[in-house]
C-alpha cells in the first residue's frame, strides 16, 4: 500500500510494537491499537494467517469492524481474516470469500478470488494478494 502512495498505519494489537507473523518474520508496528483514533482512518485492513485468533477475540477490533461498516467506511480482510468480519457479524446477507479453512464460517461464502459488496472486500489467500492488494490501492 506504502508503495502506492497509500498513506498507511500498520497497528499491534497489543502493546507491544514488535509483531511476529506467520514462520517468525517480524514487523515493526507504527502504533499499538490502544494509541490510535480508529475514526481518522478511511478503511481497516485484517491480514490472514494465525494471527486472525486474537483479532477474532478483540471486542476493540470488532467494535472498529462494526463502526466502519456502520459507517460506510471499507473494511477488507484476506485469508482467514473474513472469519473475523463474520464473528462481527457484517457478513449477514453479503458474500464474501476468504481462504478454504474460513469458508464454511462465511454466511454467504463465495469461490470468487475477490468479492467486494459495497465497501467490504475479502480475498482468498496468497495467491490473490497482488490482484487484491491492487484492488485496494485504486
Amino acid at each position: 500500500m506504502r508503495r502506492a502512495g497509500v498513506e498507511t498505519v500498520m497497528v499491534s494489537v497489543s502493546d507491544s510494537q514488535q509483531v511476529e507473523g506467520r514462520n517468525g518474520i517480524r514487523f515493526q508496528a507504527d502504533q499499538s491499537l490502544s494509541e490510535i483514533d480508529a475514526s481518522a482512518f478511511d478503511m481497516v485492513f485484517l491480514p490472514g494467517g494465525p494471527g486472525v485468533l486474537p483479532l477474532a477475540k478483540n471486542a476493540l477490533i470488532t467494535e472498529i469492524i462494526q463502526s466502519y461498516d456502520h459507517e460506510s467506511k471499507f473494511v477488507a480482510a484476506i485469508y482467514a481474516a473474513p472469519k473475523v468480519l463474520a464473528q462481527a457479524g457484517i457478513l449477514e446477507n453479503r458474500p464474501a470469500t476468504g481462504h478454504s479453512s474460513v469458508r464454511s464460517e462465511i454466511p454467504v461464502p463465495s469461490q470468487d478470488r475477490i468479492v467486494q459488496p459495497n465497501r467490504i472486500i475479502t480475498s482468498q489467500g496468497a495467491g490473490t494478494a497482488i490482484e487484491f492488494g491492487i484492488k485496494l490501492a485504486a
